[in-house]
């Protein structure tokens, strides 16, 4: 090689995962390795396919769309390197998290169509029924779609205004955000290897299962009331027993938190939702399953925080349980105020 010829760009690219539903504050946001950014259509159609871009009729152009991206170094050639599960991985932790610190939307790492992209402009994608496009859902408030009208020949296409309804709620994300992200990321790693077989895990499994938009509302609520029945203790009580309504009371007084009347709306609202979804009774009574659905989420993310301070020594250091395995969620249930036995 000459000294005029310019030396060749080392190999590398970027990672660029679709993040539906996240309003971004800002141009770039780093957050647990990755870099959430917005890109404007004519960067966004550059790592898609003209035959999706062109659905987007003349709002492709406009519209800005929110990625976090991952750089690396080295050849991808194919969506097993070490660069891609990496990527993925954090994405997912970045999710897990996310969903324990606000309510919002997110997607599993499994469920979104990532591009890999090239130094050479190569894009590799994820793809599959499992991995659809989403870039016409919509988050948060209507989207507002313009009318239009066109004539050719003898014929007249009208087309009216219109809103889209949401999918879901949007999860707004900033610096400060960012940060509690990044320090819950931290968290849930020296909380799996403190306890890696806790049942937490199975009630957050379920909790995680509530999020997926793929599921009809009401395979979320079962999974949803699990979660509830499992940081909170069972429905049904025993005589001498508060009840679930009281120990969710009791855990928001704990935490801060200044409701009215919690105890009163999980005995009745909560309560006859779980029976419609778990015996299929009362379908005469008119529930709002969204407003139940956003509610549970809101007092899951509570319990789900709370009981892993329990767990981990956080709350009541200096109790007759020792921070770690022995901290079970029939113990933290007790602590609570509900007399629930040890089952045989």
């Amino acid at each position: 090689m000459s000294d005029a010829e310019p030396a060749a760009a080392p190999p590398g690219g970027v990672v660029f995962i679709p993040v539906h539903g996240v309003v971004l504050e800002g141009d770039r946001l780093p957050c647990h390795g990755l870099v959430f950014l917005r890109l404007d259509g004519q960067a966004w159609s550059s790592l898609e396919r003209l035959s999706v871009r062109d659905q987007e009729l003349d709002d492709w152009i406009t519209r800005e769309r929110v990625f976090a991206a991952y750089p690396y170094t080295g050849d991808v050639t194919s969506l097993r390197h070490p660069a891609v599960t990496a990527a993925l991985a954090a994405y997912g932790e970045v999710v897990t998290a996310a969903r324990l610190t606000a309510p919002g939307t997110w997607f599993n790492p499994g469920q979104v169509a990532a591009v890999v992209r090239t130094s050479t402009g190569m894009n590799h994608r994820f793809v599959g029924t499992e991995r659809p496009r989403l870039w016409s859902a919509v988050f948060g408030e209507p989207r507002k779609v313009r009318g239009r009208r066109r004539e050719w020949g003898g014929r007249v296409e009208c087309r009216p205004l219109q809103f889209h309804l949401p999918h879901g709620p949007a999860y707004g994300l900033d610096a400060d955000r960012a940060q509690l992200i990044e320090r819950v990321v931290a968290h849930l790693a020296e909380f799996r290897a403190l306890v890696p077989h806790h049942g937490w895990w199975a009630a957050h499994r379920a909790f995680a299962r509530g999020h997926d938009l793929f599921l009809p509302r009401r395979q979320r609520l079962a999974s949803l009331l699990g979660a509830f029945e499992a940081v909170f203790g069972p429905f049904p009580r025993s005589p001498g027993d508060p009840g679930i309504g009281a120990a969710v009371a009791t855990l928001l007084e704990r935490s801060g938190w200044e409701t009215q009347e919690p105890a009163r709306y999980v005995e009745t609202v909560i309560r006859a939702a779980r029976n419609q979804i778990a015996h299929g009774s009362d379908h005469a009574t008119t529930l709002d399953l969204a407003a139940v659905e956003e509610n549970l989420l809101d007092l899951l993310r509570s319990g789900l925080t709370f009981s892993a301070a329990w767990i981990r020594g956080v709350h009541e250091p200096d109790g007759p349980l020792p921070p770690g395995p022995a901290r079970t969620l029939l113990a933290f249930q007790r602590w609570l105020g509900r007399p629930l036995e040890d089952e045989e």
